[in-house]
């Protein structure tokens, strides 16, 4: 899987800047002469798996933050139901990766159907299905 990162202040006014080509991008906001980014934004816009690609309809940014205490990168994405961690940040990537994949099979498949599944299960599956096509 292809990806790129680079090393700038990320905010949503530069978002645009960086191509929706992107498979993974990764833009990290660091204090001078840290070694560990305080913020990391990850962006996608689809995800391979299984001879299958998940798109989503615009890229989506997905962004967390180091935790010195816990020594690790958290991630949350409240419109997808994502709350992951991780001890570096490929391994962050990877997690998203199969979150995401796991999410889409278990609640955005169009096999998924809706009298199987609660209201907060149902509004997820929306969700998913409003911001990614299946390909």
């Amino acid at each position: 899987m292809a990806m790129t990162t680079k090393s700038t202040s990320f905010n949503e006014s530069n978002a645009s800047l960086y191509p929706p080509s992107l498979q993974w991008g990764t833009y990290l906001s660091e204090e001078e002469g840290s070694q560990i980014p305080s913020h990391l934004a990850i962006g996608i816009d689809r995800v391979e798996y299984n001879g299958k690609i998940l798109t989503f309809k615009s890229p989506r940014i997905f962004r967390s933050y180091f935790d010195a205490v816990a020594q690790l990168f958290i991630l949350e994405d409240k419109l997808l139901d994502i709350h992951i961690f991780a001890s570096s940040i490929p391994e962050l990537k990877e997690i998203l990766k199969e979150e995401i994949i796991f999410l889409w099979e278990t609640y955005g498949s169009n096999q998924v159907t809706e009298d199987s599944l609660t209201q907060g299960a149902i509004e997820l599956c929306h969700n998913l299905r409003s911001h990614i096509i299946e390909g």
